[in-house]
């Protein structure tokens, strides 16, 4: 039986507009802080394009400021860098990352259902959600997003709710290896009788979590997403549009 895992944000929703507004907000409060981790004296003003860089190099809101750290000492954004200083700034990064949902969870209750503007669904992705559960392949989601928000975006866009099973960041928040733990719980929620998944396909914008998954199951990158796919550093097929995994899956 195959069973799709689905990564969230940059697969299934477009929020990069939304993660930028937190991100920016998180500054203004943390601001004497970062600079204190970034070694400079003044924090170098940060672009909506500077941020849509390393938002596709990030595993989660962390890694944001990971990134925006290194950025700021004018070092390369890559995996090497960015796990060299998650080692070093661990417990700090892990509290940017609560701070960031913090500052989520205060524009939500300020803006209301307006705050969900910023968000998007892609094209045909309903329609796919559709095909592939009437066609009989499970399906879940395994995100750096918490469930609970998962399940606001669902019910407010009215996404087609086909999945079996949702796991997000709480399992490890604001770590780097969130993937393993929630590999292995999905891993023992499908493999159950009397209906175990026989083969498992997982689609993300991120190279570092498709890496992660490697042996797993039959990794797919989406063209769509936020990322950009090295076949030097992990190999995936890529995906051109929602639809093309109704294909795939049906083979």
């Amino acid at each position: 039986m195959k069973t799709l895992i689905w990564d969230f944000d940059g697969v299934i929703v477009d929020s990069i507009h939304e993660c930028h507004e937190i991100f920016l907000a998180t500054l203004d409060r943390e601001k004497t802080a970062l600079t204190n981790y970034a070694g400079v004296s003044e924090l170098a003003p940060t672009t909506f394009e500077n941020f849509s860089e390393f938002r596709s190099k990030s595993v989660n809101s962390a890694d944001f400021y990971g990134n925006y750290i290194l950025l700021q000492q004018g070092k390369q954004l890559n995996d090497a860098n960015l796990s060299e200083i998650s080692s070093k700034i661990e417990s700090f990064l892990r509290y940017m990352d609560a701070v960031f949902y913090e500052e989520r969870d205060r524009l939500l209750k300020e803006k209301g259902k307006a705050y969900y503007d910023s968000l998007k669904v892609y094209p045909g992705i309903a329609k796919t959600l559709k095909k592939l559960s009437e066609a009989g392949i499970r399906q879940a989601i395994m995100s750096a997003r918490d469930k609970g928000s998962i399940a606001q975006i669902i019910s407010h866009f009215s996404i087609p709710d086909v999945f079996e099973f949702v796991i997000g960041h709480e399992v490890d928040k604001g770590s780097r290896h969130v993937k393993e733990k929630q590999i292995k719980l999905l891993k023992a929620h499908f493999e159950q009788p009397p209906n175990p998944a026989t083969k498992f396909y997982f689609i993300d914008d991120i190279p570092f979590n498709l890496k992660k998954a490697y042996g797993f199951a039959t990794l797919l990158f989406p063209a769509w997403g936020y990322g950009k796919l090295d076949s030097s550093y992990v190999s995936a097929t890529t995906i051109k549009k929602p639809d093309d995994l109704v294909e795939l899956l049906l083979e």
